[in-house]
Order: structure tokens, then sequence, then C-alpha cells
């Protein structure tokens, strides 16, 4: 028995076969310089691109069906280079049939911080030898009982500080009452905050998002917006060459 993984990789070789081993190789005047014989006029690159997403196609239907069906999707004799049945096998188990094997965060093992970091967090930050476990205000306290003055602020996300009073009953009275439900609806807290923004700032309406990328990208189409108001319709670059 054959996996399907067997069936994708004879088709990727044999599609990659049929891709020009050259795609720079000269065209000019239709002329193939070899044999004075007329060639294809399209672009070999046109063609290695029908063949790669011919590829993508075929491989992308097969991948679904190994997914759906699991590694013994397709069955095929040795003696036969044909696939003789295809047979799909339902991989769902059925309803009360899955035990949990989750492990409660009260039964996992303690270990230092700092090792434990370094055996599940990737390292993408160059962090500095220091545990913080709590803060007040502007002050933050390591594991070892030393305080220390923030002056990053959660990297300017903490202005109101730690364990700030007021901010932790205002959270608190939301989370009894509503949590989130996006943007697909209205919620009463979200108009009040818009229109405390409008009250106090140049703004005449709020946008709520929740990444810098996504601020970002609103800023960029209410400039064009803005341009577009004034009769500025085309965008103009300015190429400094040094």
């Amino acid at each position: 028995m054959f996996s399907c993984s067997y069936y994708i990789t004879l088709i990727i070789k044999q599609e990659l076969r049929s891709i020009p081993s050259n795609c720079t190789q000269s065209l000019s005047r239709g002329i193939d310089h070899n044999n004075n014989n007329k060639i294809s006029t399209e672009p070999p690159i046109a063609t290695a691109n029908k063949t790669t997403m011919k590829l993508a196609q075929k491989s992308c239907v097969l991948a679904a069906l190994f997914a759906l069906s699991g590694a013994e999707a397709f069955s095929s004799s040795t003696q036969s280079s044909r696939v003789s049945t295809t047979q799909l096998r339902s991989t769902i188990p059925k309803p009360g049939s899955v035990t949990s094997k989750l492990t409660p965060p009260s039964k996992l093992q303690d270990a230092p911080v700092a090792d434990l970091f370094a055996s599940v967090v990737y390292k993408t930050y160059g962090r500095y030898p220091l545990t913080f476990v709590s803060g007040d205000g502007s002050t933050l306290t390591d594991e070892n009982g030393r305080t220390y003055l923030d002056f990053v602020s959660g990297i300017a996300t903490c202005a109101l500080g730690h364990n700030n009073p007021s901010l932790t009953e205002a959270v608190c009275d939301q989370m009894k009452q509503l949590h989130h439900v996006s943007n697909l609806y209205y919620t009463p807290g979200q108009g009040k905050l818009a229109q405390w923004l409008c009250e106090n700032s140049c703004a005449d309406k709020a946008f709520f998002c929740n990444s810098g990328a996504e601020s970002n990208e609103a800023a960029i189409k209410l400039a064009r917006k803005h341009a577009h108001g004034r009769g500025i319709t085309v965008s103009i670059f300015e190429c400094v060459v040094c």
C-alpha cells in the first residue's frame, strides 16, 4: 500500500521534468540557432509558470484529500502503476470518544523562569536577566524582592502604572458585565469612548483597532482620502539617487 504522499511526489517529479531547463534561452526571431527550426514564440518562463500553476493545483487537490482521508487514502497494487481503488475513510472521532490529555496549569512542574523560557520560548528578543513578579505605580519588583523605577512602562503601554486602583476596578466591572463581541455589533462602552476621544481632541470620528499594522494602514488610507478630497488623485513619488 502506497501513501498519498508517494503519489504527490510522483506528480511533482513528473511535472518538474516538463519545465524548461533554461528559461533564458534565446528567442530572437523565433529561430532555434542549433537546427534553424522554428520554435514556439511563447517565452519559456510563461511555459514554466503554466506548468508550475498546474503542479500547484494538482498538489493542492491531493494534499486536501490526504488531509481529509488520512495517509492511506489512496491505495494501489505494487504490481500496477495505476491507482486501482480510491477509498476515503473518515478520521473524525465519534462524539464522546475523545478523551482530554491536556495538562492543567496546576500540574505543571515548577522551574526557574529563565530556564523555562530557554526550553519552551523562542529566543526572538534579547531579554535582560531580570524577572519581574509585581508592580505598583511606577515601581517594579523582581523575584528577589529588589525594586526598580519603571521608565519603560511596558514600551509605552502602561501609562497609568501598575496595579492602578481605578483601572483595576474599571476592568473588573467590565469583565463582570461583558468581555468582547468584536466590531460586528454595537457596545455602549465603545460608543462612549469614541465620544470622549472626539470631544477631547481634534478628531471628528474615532477608529478602533488592536495592532500597529492596522493603525498605520488606517493613517495611510485617511491621508489618501484627504488628498482625494482636495483633488489629488495621482500618487507622486520623488526618487532621490545618491
